[in-house]
């Protein structure tokens, strides 16, 4: 059999986990990874972000991710173009992957298979279909409880005692499509959240390339009958409470 050919859709910079499921997709032999479509479409600034979310209750929110965000230090994001560069796969800049002349250029690679690696939002019909094995993506959180976002923080806020996460390939609409490679870990009952994201997301690296191996090998996907609820960013009462939870964990024996 010969190997499956890879697009990427990726924006300039990249973060590490993003760097780690790409080495791991490089080190499969059954895998051509030979064309990156970068996404140069400049996204909302915090400051739009913030005006967008105060309109719906969630800046306070945002705020704190903010200064948190701030004191992290390992957070760097990595260059793309130098990663393909390394790497000599082609590549192709575009702050519209829908217009015809884009979708034309990917259909002229012939690939087989795309993977979202960050910020394209939600896939839409045209690039879904332009590929045969259509577009593999994760999502940190169980689809059959919990779409959407911030991933982990609405299981602990209700008491979850582990939290998923899958590869899936996309169908149209907000963290939908079939599943080709999931995991789970368990929360502790004193757990903090940034220590139960962590371990989530290291264990689902090796997601990635499970799920291309079982594409690959003809493996079929799960089928999920029933989709959870769309989550969203807390709005700051709820962040509040979140905090209240989490202390009582802790000092409850």
């Amino acid at each position: 059999m010969r190997k499956l050919k890879i697009g990427l859709l990726i924006t300039p910079g990249m973060s590490q986990f993003n760097l780690k499921v790409l080495d791991q997709v490089q080190s499969l032999v059954i895998t051509s990874v030979c064309f990156a479509i970068i996404n140069v479409k400049k996204p909302l600034t915090f400051k739009q972000k913030l005006k967008k979310n105060l309109k719906r209750g969630r800046g306070g929110y945002m705020l704190i991710m903010a200064l948190n965000k701030m004191k992290r230090r390992n957070s760097k994001q990595i260059n793309t173009k130098d990663y393909l560069d390394r790497h000599q796969i082609e590549y192709i800049e575009t702050d519209n992957p829908y217009n015809e002349t884009m979708l034309s250029v990917i259909k002229e690679q012939k690939l087989d298979l795309l993977l979202l690696i960050n910020g394209y939002g939600i896939i839409k019909k045209p690039l879904l279909n332009i590929c045969p094995h259509g577009v593999l993506s994760y999502h940190h959180g169980d689809l059959r409880k919990y779409r959407g976002m911030p991933p982990v923080f609405w299981e602990m806020y209700y008491g979850e005692k582990e939290v998923g996460a899958v590869v899936q390939v996309l169908d149209e609409g907000l963290d939908k499509g079939e599943v080709m490679a999931e995991c789970k870990v368990p929360i502790p009952k004193k757990a903090r959240l940034a220590d139960v994201k962590k371990q989530l997301y290291d264990k689902s690296i090796q997601l990635m390339p499970e799920a291309i191996h079982n594409i690959y090998y003809g493996v079929q996907p799960v089928e999920i009958n029933e989709f959870g609820k769309v989550y969203t960013l807390p709005n700051i009462r709820q962040w509040l409470w979140f905090q209240v939870k989490m202390l009582f964990r802790k000092v409850r024996k």
